[in-house]
Order: structure tokens, then C-alpha cells, then sequence
């Protein structure tokens, strides 16, 4: 991994210091005190000769380097504006990091309310750098690749702010703890209220500049330890008055009429022009202070923008990534999160689309989730992430995980690196789960799996893994299809086609809501081959209301099942009255099953809401519908068309956070085969990996004859990966 310091060159700091003997507006630049090399920011002090009530505001002076290659090709760096500090004086600073080597010359220009002034042209050299460069979308269209075409694949974790009153140093020790494990991603919020840099205190358009210092501080970290940034600008809560959380941040605002802004309600953040371009000027000011240094790799908008309680307008959404993307000079990738109407991420500068993918505490399995949500966002043929993860968005893992196995926390990262995802899933719960039960363990084996597949120069896409069997298995057991997923998740309005393994390549829904929010409501229909009579049975999590479903076989009602949060009905927990949704909503704590069996052979079974408001499903079981020659496995696999080169990761489902906290143990998984799918004929590696410890396992050396390739997994205990490369 490379790590290379920042080494920002304070010519600045030089300049304000000990002053520049200049005529009366002039506009006077001090170049850096050593040369640049390329990719590596350097700093060029500004003294535009005049002074200004709000420098800050561009519409009062904007201050813009023009920097020139050998080749002509021009870029332009905003400048910022650096408060009086530590005995420096204030002024005008440009950070600026070439992406060349040779020859660049550079000026200055100011503009004011006076019209244009410039600087004299200077010249210098950038030197040589073996840095890989800035992230850009691969030619694939769902991976990352750096500007020397090497792939970067994320592997990390959300680290929004430091627990309790630390600061910038805990990034250091943090940073340094995540890429000794191979971690190589970092999701860091600047919306966190301590650390804010526009706020109660600066007013609207103006900004703070202790605040701004510590985010110079994390990214210079990150960049020492080989970090990439997905750097979060704006919060939802900062919306709000009052949330779960508690007190949330529209009072303290600067957009806040109350407290001198122009915005009487949070709508008006978007609408308003005053506050709009207040926004503007912030992106100009973040650009110019940020957008230079190494540890930044990408910009975000938002934290999730669906809870804001106002529509965030698409427009809005085009016009500042617009305006980002034009002001940028490196062209940092833009995404936003994460449940946002399908034209936000359609949009042509929303280089990324996101999950934010917790269960509800109930949700054994989330693996299913996560391999139906990569699917979803297929549509878009852009890179997704999973940006945040959880087994529960109410509280850390630390209740389901006493004993710190992180099994939830593995089995997310892994799904979603073999199910599509440009990167591994970021969990969230860093300061209170991961970080005290030294989970950073988890990152090294799936680092060490990601780096050795170039995945900027494959297609990878999912494939289908049929026919994972026991050679010696006998007798049936229980099936159980997983739901899972948040709000929104819909199932799919085509029939699924459920396995004979019990489970479909997409997750079944886990909120099944009624006709009273048409927009969410979708009946379940699902394909399947009973191998013996069996009997169905809902497993259901909460209820808001109540939900009255219906279960059709072969389309003929068969029964009907009630889940009711009314207080005292059997099978549900103590119930809570919400306001918002004027009903109540409690646990259910029972499951229910149909009274008659369903028989053996084939069936199209569905489930279907007849009414009431919304009821999460954890799963659905079927008793006796498995052949025990069919392992109670699952496989998520890529493969890529040219090269035939297959991933695939292979997992016991009953490896989850549930049973580790039952102490029930996975049992060891032995004489298990299975088929790889579209392969030519001729001589294979299959490379073997151990995703716990990392490392290989075994290297099989097969051959495919006819079309068709079976490969033995070697024995393992939860799961086990593969990579698949013909022999030329």
C-alpha cells in the first residue's frame, strides 16, 4: 500500500508572515519554497492588495489560479481565504497538486467589484511521483481505477467523527490501525456539529477556520496512510428539529431565519436563492481548501436525504453537482445517499449510487439484503457501494456481538464484494462495536482477496452458482427464505423462482406494507417445487397497526394471518403509540403458520396484504421443502465474459450473529461440489481462500471437458472463497 506523506509546502505561511513589498493593488503570489512533485499538493500565498468585509463570499472577490501544463491544457484552482492564526497573518492561500510532471506556469487572477486584476505569469517544474493518482470510474462502469489504471477496490469503514471529545489525532492512530489491516477507505462526515465549518457561531457564509483546519488535518492522515475519503457535506438532521436521537440541528442553523438566514423552513435550504448560492460559495470554499490533497477520493452530498423530512429536489441535486463538478479541477467522483429517487443517481455527475443497509434487529441473515440491493442498483451501470451497515440502525452491534466474532459484520463485507458492489460493505457501528472489540481483523483477509483481482479491466457481473450438493447427504429438512432489507426494498413484481436450496438470488422484502402506501405495495409470488407435503409459516418482526395478509396457492386463497400491534393482542410484544403513523407498533413475538399443508409438487405460492398499514417479515419457512442433497449453503459469484475469470464466495447461512449469540456453533462443511457456470474447455486454477485468517487454502488444478466444470470445496467452517482463472 502506498504511503506517502502530504507534504504541503507552506508558501502561504511564508507570504503573510514577513509581508510582500508590492505596489497599491497589484495582485502578488509567492511560489512554494521546493519543488512540486506530481500528485502532491503545494501552496502558492496571495495577497490581492485589498481588504473586503466578507472574504469569503466570492461574489465580493473570487481568487482563481490558472495553472498551465507543456501541453496547454489549462486548470483552474480556486483560491480560499485563511483567518489570522498561530502569528500568521490572514490571506489568500492556493493548494494546488499537478497531476504532471515538467513544465507548468501559473498566474493569478482576482475578481472584484472593481473588475479583474492578475498577477505576473511565474513558471516552475513538477517532479516525478510514483503516486497512483485520482479516482476515476473504470471503463466497466462499476469499479474504480486511479489515473495509472490501477483498481482500487474500497475496503473500510464509516469513521463519520471521533468518539467522545478527541479530535484530528485519533484519525492519525485510526488511519494507521485501519491500513495495517488493509483497510484502504474512509467515510468521514463533515456534517458532524462540532466540526462543522459553516455554523451557528460563523453566520451564513462565512466559515470557521479552527473547524476547517482539523478536516486538513484528517485528510493529510489519510492520504500518509494510503486512505481514501468519501468526505459527507451535509446531514439530514441538520434539518429537523427533533429526532429519535434527540435535539437535531435546524435551530442552530445558519440557513435559519431565527438565527439570520434566509430560510423560514428547511424547505426553503433548497428554494431559496440566497440559499442556494450560500451553498455554492461553501463548495467553492471546500474545493479550494480540499480538493488538492491526497487523502480526499470522493465528494458527498448528503447523508441520507430521505429522512430530511422535505423533498431534497432532484434540480437541486443537478444544479450542485453541476456546479461541483464544473468547479473541481481534479474531478473528484460525486455521490449522495441513500434511498433517493432513481433520476437523483441517474443524473450525469452522480458518478456513485448508495445503500445504507441495517436489519432491524430481528434480521438474522443480511446477506440476502445485500445481494438483492446490488442487483437493484445494477439499472443505473454505476458503481455502488454500501456505504453504511448494521444488524440493527437503532444501536450498535455490541448487544448482538457480546463476544466480538463479527460475523454480521464479515458476511456483509464479503456479499458485497462477490455480489457486484464497486467495494466491500462500510460498516457503521466504528467507535462502539468495531473499534472496542479490535475488529479490524475482518479487513486484512478481504484486502488481501481484492488486491490480487483486477477488477478495473474485468466486466464483472453476477452469476448464478446452481447445484452446491452434499455427496452424502439424506432425508429433508426445513426451508427457509430469508427477507431482509429497509424501507423501500420492495419485492419484485415478477414471480420468484425459489431453488431447491431455498435461496433466490433476491431477498424477499422485509417490509410488506398494505394497499395504504400503493407506492411500496407488492404481493409476493413465489415459483416453487415441493419435494414433500409442508406446511407455511410467516416470521415476522414488527408491526405498525396491524397488517391482515392473505396466502394464495396456485391462486386460490387458502388463509388469512393477522399481525396487530393493538395492545394486548397475543403474539405481540409491548406495543408503542406512534403519532405519526396514529397507530401503535410493537414486536411480534410469535410467528404464524397456515392452519392446512401445501402439497408436494409444484406451486405458485403468494402473499398478498389485504390491509392495514405495514408488518416486517424476517422470513418465510416451509416445512420439510428441502432435499438434503442440496446443501443448506449459498454462493454469490462474478464472472467476467471475455476471460471466463469467475469470484465466488461460498456461506453457511447458519454462520450468523444469532447463533453465535446462542452459542450454537457452524458445523464443518465437507464433500460439498458444485458447477461453474459458462466456463470453455481447457486447464483452470481454482485458488482457494481462507476469509477469516487470509491467505490461500488450496489450489485446485482442473480442467473443463464439454462445457461443463465441477469443483470440490475444500472442507471450511462458515465460508470460504474462490477465484477462478484459466490456465494459458
Amino acid at each position: 500500500m502506498l504511503q506517502i506523506s502530504l507534504q504541503v509546502v507552506t508558501a502561504c505561511a511564508v507570504l503573510l508572515s514577513i509581508g510582500v513589498a508590492q505596489a497599491a493593488d497589484t495582485v502578488q503570489v509567492r511560489p512554494p519554497t521546493s519543488v512540486p512533485s506530481a500528485y502532491t499538493a503545494a501552496e502558492w500565498a496571495v495577497d490581492v492588495g485589498r481588504t473586503y468585509d466578507n472574504p469569503y463570499d466570492p461574489k465580493q472577490v473570487a481568487v482563481d489560479a490558472v495553472f498551465i501544463d507543456a501541453a496547454g491544457r489549462k486548470l483552474v484552482q480556486p483560491a480560499f481565504w485563511r483567518t489570522a492564526h498561530a502569528n500568521v497573518p490572514a490571506g489568500f492561500c492556493v493548494r494546488f497538486a499537478p497531476d504532471k510532471f515538467g513544465r507548468w506556469t501559473m498566474h493569478v487572477d482576482a475578481h472584484d467589484d472593481a473588475g479583474k486584476r492578475s498577477s505576473t505569469e511565474q513558471s516552475f517544474d513538477v517532479a516525478v511521483s510514483d503516486r497512483p493518482g485520482l479516482l476515476r470510474v473504470a471503463n466497466n462502469k462499476r469499479y474504480f481505477r486511479f489515473d495509472n489504471g490501477r483498481s482500487y477496490f474500497p475496503v473500510g469503514i464509516n469513521l463519520a467523527w471521533p468518539p467522545g471529545d478527541q479530535r484530528a489525532e485519533w484519525y492519525e492512530r485510526t488511519f494507521a490501525t485501519l491500513a495495517e489491516n488493509g483497510g484502504n477507505f474512509a467515510r468521514v462526515w463533515m456534517a458532524h456539529t462540532p466540526v462543522m465549518i459553516e455554523n451557528g457561531a460563523t453566520g451564513i457564509g462565512r466559515y470557521d477556520d479552527t473547524n476547517a483546519e482539523y478536516f486538513d488535518r484528517v485528510l493529510e492522515a489519510a492520504d500518509r496512510y494510503g486512505i481514501r475519503v468519501m468526505l459527507c457535506m451535509v446531514n439530514h438532521r441538520e434539518f429537523l428539529v427533533r429526532d429519535q436521537w434527540g435535539d437535531a440541528g435546524w435551530p442552530k442553523s445558519p440557513y435559519n431565519a431565527k438565527n439570520g438566514g434566509p430560510a423560514t423552513r428547511p424547505a426553503d435550504f433548497f428554494s431559496d436563492p440566497i440559499a442556494r448560492n450560500a451553498f455554492k460559495a461553501r463548495l467553492r470554499y471546500q474545493v479550494a481548501r480540499y480538493a488538492a490533497l491526497g487523502g480526499l477520493g470522493f465528494w458527498e452530498f448528503f447523508n441520507e436525504q430521505e429522512f430530511a423530512r422535505t423533498p431534497v429536489p432532484t434540480e437541486w441535486n443537478a444544479e450542485m453537482t453541476a456546479y461541483l463538478a464544473a468547479l473541481d479541477p481534479y474531478h473528484h467522483l460525486i455521490t449522495t445517499s441513500a434511498h433517493v429517487p432513481p433520476a437523483t443517481y441517474a443524473l450525469p455527475n452522480m458518478a456513485i449510487t448508495q445503500a445504507h443497509l441495517y436489519g432491524d434487529g430481528k434480521t438474522v441473515d443480511l446477506v440476502p439484503a445485500v445481494t438483492s440491493t446490488v442487483l437493484d442498483h445494477a439499472r443505473f451501470d454505476k458503481p455502488h457501494l454500501i456505504a453504511e451497515a448494521g444488524i440493527d440502525s437503532n444501536g450498535p452491534d455490541t448487544k448482538y456481538d457480546p463476544k466480538g466474532l463479527g460475523t454480521a459484520f464479515h458476511n456483509e463485507m464479503w456479499s458485497a464484494a462477490l455480489a457486484g458492489s464497486a467495494g466491500g460493505a462500510q460498516y457503521w457501528w466504528w467507535d462502539n462495536y468495531v473499534e472496542p472489540k479490535n475488529l479490524w481483523r475482518e479487513f486484512r483477509p478481504l484486502a488481501t482477496f481484492a488486491s490480487e483481482v483486477d477488477f478495473a479491466s474485468r466486466d464483472f457481473r453476477p452469476v448464478v452458482v446452481r447445484g452446491l450438493h452434499h455427496a452424502n447427504a439424506v432425508g429433508r429438512s426445513d426451508m427457509v427464505i430469508p427477507a431482509a432489507g429497509g424501507w423501500g426494498v420492495t419485492a419484485s413484481r415478477e414471480p420468484v423462482p425459489v431453488p431447491p436450496n431455498g435461496r433466490p438470488a433476491k431477498s424477499l422484502p422485509s417490509y410488506f406494507c398494505g394497499p395504504t402506501h400503493q407506492e411500496e405495495y407488492v404481493p409476493i409470488n413465489l415459483d416453487i417445487d415441493l419435494p414433500a407435503d409442508s406446511r407455511l409459516t410467516l416470521h415476522a418482526g414488527q408491526v405498525s397497526d396491524y397488517a391482515l395478509l392473505r396466502v394464495l396457492v396456485d391462486g386460490k386463497p387458502v388463509g388469512e394471518m393477522l399481525f396487530s400491534a393493538t395492545p394486548g393482542t397475543p403474539g405481540t410484544g409491548p406495543a408503542k403509540w406512534e403519532p405519526e403513523a396514529r397507530g401503535y407498533r410493537g414486536p411480534v413475538t410469535e410467528p404464524q403458520s397456515l392452519a392446512n399443508p401445501i402439497p408436494v409438487g409444484k406451486h405458485r405460492l403468494t402473499i398478498d396484504a389485504l390491509a392495514g398499514d405495514w408488518v416486517t417479515l424476517t422470513g418465510i419457512s416451509l416445512a420439510d421443502a428441502i432435499d438434503n442433497r442440496y446443501a443448506n449453503l449459498d454462493a454469490i459469484a462474478l464472472q467476467d465474459a471475455a476471460t471466463k475469470e469467475t469470484l465466488a464466495w461460498i456461506y453457511d447461512p447458519r454462520s450468523n450473529w444469532k447463533n453465535d449469540l446462542e452459542e450454537q456453533s457452524p458445523s464443518v462443511q465437507g464433500d460439498v461440489t458444485f458447477d461453474v457456470p459458462n466456463v470453455t474447455d481447457g486447464s483452470w486454477n481454482a485458488i482457494w481462500y481462507d476469509t477469516r485468517k487470509g491467505g490461500v487454502v488450496k489450489t485446485d488444478h482442473v480442467t473443463a471437458g464439454m462445457g461443463k466444470l465441477t469443483l470440490s470445496v475444500p472442507a471450511f467452517t462458515r465460508d470460504i472463497a474462490l477465484r477462478l482463472t484459466e490456465v494459458k
